[in-house]
């Protein structure tokens, strides 16, 4: 027979010992019968090497069927000095990407070059990015930040007229300007002063306009936005 059933006796100190033969991994038990003649073999906890798998993965333990299998598998040599060019092109990195990416920085530095901006790619993202996509990019976090800007002055009308529900008798004034009579409203001024603030015991000129209370802590009493820091704009 083959396999398990071929066993070599050997004499040591006159005792004949029973082994088998080592190719076939596993585990082999024998018995407890008195007999000691039967034998079973066990499953090891290791797996095994399967060549039928596109990308195998090895651990450390891994069972191969012979040792030209595992010579045909292991890794021959690792060049660890490659002489290859680095690449910095990359279709993934587009306009949007781009744009996502710095939207905060441009957003602070509107007025930065497309130059400085296909710089900063390089430097964050590896990319070496053309001067078009920087123009689009800017351009795309310049038009999504003037939408927000347009919207949020569409509200000033709705917020000014809560303020004056909320606060009857409060102050609140809003200056447009506009390059023909049909044209839409450009923004300008906005001025609210509330109405428990600005009428007080005391008859004479609002020299400051933030006050203080008796917690020595700081509170507006009057804000306003203008063009510009002057007398008439002051008065």
């Amino acid at each position: 027979g083959e396999g398990l059933n071929d066993s070599v006796g050997k004499e040591e100190d006159g005792n004949k010992t029973e082994y088998f033969d080592s190719d076939d991994y596993g585990s082999i038990l024998g018995s407890e019968d008195d007999d000691n003649t039967n034998i079973c073999r066990r499953r090891s906890k290791f797996p095994t090497y399967n060549p039928n798998l596109a990308s195998p993965h090895f651990c450390i333990g891994m069972l191969f069927k012979d040792g030209k299998q595992f010579k045909s598998t292991i890794l021959k040599s690792f060049p660890d000095e490659h002489k290859c060019c680095v690449s910095f092109r990359n279709k993934m990195v587009n306009v949007k990407v781009i744009a996502e990416h710095f939207e905060a920085t441009i957003g602070d530095h509107l007025k930065m070059k497309p130059r400085e901006i296909k710089r900063r790619v390089a430097s964050k993202m590896h990319v070496n990015a053309n001067m078009i996509k920087c123009r689009k990019a800017k351009k795309m976090i310049k038009d999504k930040l003037a939408g927000n800007f347009l919207q949020e002055f569409a509200m000033l009308w709705d917020y000014a007229n809560e303020l004056r529900l909320k606060n009857p008798g409060s102050t609140i004034k809003i200056a447009v300007n506009r390059v023909t009579p049909h044209s839409p409203t450009n923004f300008k001024r906005f001025y609210v002063c509330f109405e428990a603030l600005k009428r007080g015991p005391f008859k004479c000129k609002l020299l400051a306009v933030v006050g203080r209370d008796g917690n020595n802590q700081m509170y507006l009493v009057a804000w306003a936005i203008v063009e510009r820091e002057c007398i008439d704009y002051w008065e």
